[in-house]
């Protein structure tokens, strides 16, 4: 019989089933198939008694499918290869739970190639082929490869992310071909459960994932026609990626055949390959690993992205506050350099370090003997607004006790140098002694200032103690502060703002150079 007669005869079949049912009172039909009388269907499965349809009428046929089977038995055909079989009880296998046959080479063909979950070939006949056929009909050999086939059906259900090591199983989504495999575990990463890529290969399929690789910077998915070798660096089109590539060395290292991940100004590689060291090798900044960008070898001895170093010097460049931290490596403390590598970035650091370091020196002498001991981190230093120039800003102790951060942000202070501001007052700065003995009146009081705090306000003795025990003057109305009535009644003999203006409001008012005025004092 051809495959067209044989999709006939099914169509004919659905048709014979409903009138099967509807005359017979039948009830669901598990099983049919073609025979010389006309059409036989089975009732329920698993059952011997056949139900003929023949041409003008419905009949029983009695007894074991083996007799119907003897009858037919030179008009049998195999549902998968369409094959008339001669030798029904030795070349062909009887489908238990639907009654289809198939000779036995397709049989065992069929359940190999579609294990763990083999069906009836039959058109429009989905019953699973029962275990019990399996078993009886495979060889020894073949029925392991089957089992081991289910087994691995049930493994492949199962995935563990590759970040947090947890298994679970994916439900996957057949219609998506691209992002069937798609996971995405409870700690958020994203993983392929087929190619096992982390992450997710978002809009391309696992083969078009094996033909690109990702940009040895960006991690942008390149596309490449030939094979990628180890010493080969993939970079995609980016200006910044393209940049770095310019930069770093890229020699293939001779212990390890990686491409050398350090500047390619420096006369030798590291020593050690940041390929090789992967998640081990991290950067003492950002904490990522070392081979992700160009990165450099200390002299102390710890590695750094070149990039990381010129984002922190640049960052300090446009800080508010200035810091000796920024010149020194973050692992071990000690001032950053290289003798090669990074020439211009570390003589600027070096340059601001010094500038840095003079400013500490000076505050310093000017501190009481208990206040020179302390650490550079006791004394807060800040940026000029105009000059960009450090200057001294006042004790840290000042800042915790003295309600800074509240005084700051009501009345968004300007920070000036000494210099600075005699310029913007238009009061000459005195060329002897220069800008630091420069004496200010206390923002709170009509007194010689002794104290500045906060990089922006002055205090007296008097007024420093009120507000270092508690009184917060910053904080008091203008009438809770003492005033004068003008120059005339001033101690200071001046014309000023009211006391305990903020110095958003009004610049600080300068006296004149203390050293000058406390020489002529004992003249």
């Amino acid at each position: 019989m051809g495959a067209e007669a044989s999709r006939s005869a099914a169509l004919a079949a659905q048709a014979a089933v409903q009138a099967v049912q509807a005359a017979a009172g039948l009830g669901a039909i598990v099983a049919l198939r073609p025979a010389t009388e006309g059409l036989i269907v089975r009732e329920a499965a698993g059952s011997e008694n056949w139900v003929l349809v023949a041409r003008g009428g419905v009949g029983s046929v009695p007894g074991a499918a083996a007799r119907e089977r003897q009858a037919d038995a030179q008009n049998v055909n195999c549902c998968k290869c369409d094959v008339i079989v001669e030798d029904v009880y030795a070349d062909l296998v009887e489908l238990s739970n639907c009654g289809h046959f198939m000779c036995t080479d397709c049989f065992r063909e069929h359940v190999l190639a579609t294990a763990p979950r083999p069906c009836c070939t039959f058109p429009f006949c989905e019953c699973a082929i029962a275990e019990q056929d399996v078993r009886a009909t495979l060889r020894p050999e073949e029925l392991e490869a089957y089992t081991s086939a289910g087994v691995r059906n049930i493994a492949d259900q199962f995935f563990q992310c590759p970040k947090c090591q947890r298994v679970f199983a994916l439900d996957r989504d057949e219609h998506d071909a691209r992002n069937a495999g798609r996971v995405r575990c409870v700690c958020q990463e994203t993983f392929c459960a087929d190619c096992r890529a982390s992450p997710f290969h978002e809009g391309m399929t696992c083969e078009e994932m094996r033909s690109t690789h990702p940009c040895r910077f960006c991690k942008t998915r390149v596309i490449c026609v030939s094979a990628v070798s180890p010493g080969n660096i993939v970079v995609c089109a980016s200006q910044a990626c393209q940049q770095e590539f310019r930069a770093i060395c890229g020699k293939v290292r001779q212990d390890c055949g990686h491409p050398c991940g350090g500047l390619a100004e420096e006369s030798s590689c590291p020593a050690e390959c940041f390929a090789c060291l992967g998640s081990e090798g991290k950067c003492g900044m950002c904490l990522f690993p070392l081979e992700e960008s160009a990165s450099v070898v200390l002299s102390c001895g710890h590695a750094m992205h070149v990039n990381c170093v010129r984002r922190r010097f640049e960052a300090e460049k446009s800080a508010e506050r200035a810091s000796l931290t920024f010149s020194r490596c973050p692992v071990c403390k000690t001032d950053m350099a290289h003798p090669e590598a990074l020439e211009s970035e570390f003589l600027a650091i070096n340059e601001l370090r010094s500038s840095i370091q003079g400013v500490l020196d000076e505050a310093r002498g000017r501190a009481s003997p208990e206040e020179a001991l302390l650490e550079d981190d006791a004394y807060t230093l800040f940026y000029c607004e105009r000059c960009r120039r450090p200057y001294y800003g006042g004790m840290r102790q000042c800042e915790e006790s003295g309600g800074a951060a509240h005084h700051d942000a009501e009345n968004h202070q300007h920070h000036y140098c000494a210099s600075c501001t005699c310029t913007l007052q238009q009061v000459p700065v005195c060329p002897e002694h220069g800008p630091g003995s420069m004496q200010f009146k206390c923002s709170f009081c009509c007194t010689p200032a002794s104290f500045f705090c906060w990089g922006t306000t002055h205090f007296c003795i008097d007024c420093h103690a009120r507000q270092m025990a508690g009184e917060r003057l910053n904080r008091l109305p203008l009438s809770g502060l003492p005033q004068c009535g003008g120059a005339q009644v001033c101690p200071l003999g001046l014309n000023h703002p009211p006391n305990g203006t903020p110095p958003s409001q009004s610049a600080p008012i300068v006296l004149g150079c203390s050293m000058c005025q406390a020489r002529r004092a004992f003249m």
